[in-house]
């Protein structure tokens, strides 16, 4: 479910990145990074916790510490994959040839 989410916000970055190029809003790209970064650290692991409440049973933090450290490593690694990734093949596969 958490994998499922995290390839839902690749591809919602890559719709953001596409439209932003086609508006030529280029600040657009940068602020959505810096906001999905955001949100990868502190927001959506938060989501994803409250589906593992166990009022009055024992609590263990590895569950808690897996997604928070899935969201850090995963989430924040395919969006770093993904910005490089437009971004290279953006400025080598639309190159105009002299």
């Amino acid at each position: 479910m958490i994998l499922g989410f995290i390839f839902g916000v690749s591809i919602l970055q890559i719709a953001v990145y596409f439209l932003s190029d086609q508006y030529k809003l280029r600040f657009l790209k940068a602020v959505f990074f810096i906001m999905l970064l955001i949100c990868n650290l502190f927001f959506f692991p938060k989501y994803f916790l409250s589906q593992l409440s166990n009022e009055g049973g024992v609590n263990c933090g590895i569950p808690q510490m897996a997604i928070f450290m899935g969201f850090w490593f995963i989430g924040n690694g395919a969006l770093l994959v993904v910005h490089f990734s437009y971004y290279l093949i953006k400025k080598f596969a639309f190159r105009k040839e002299i």
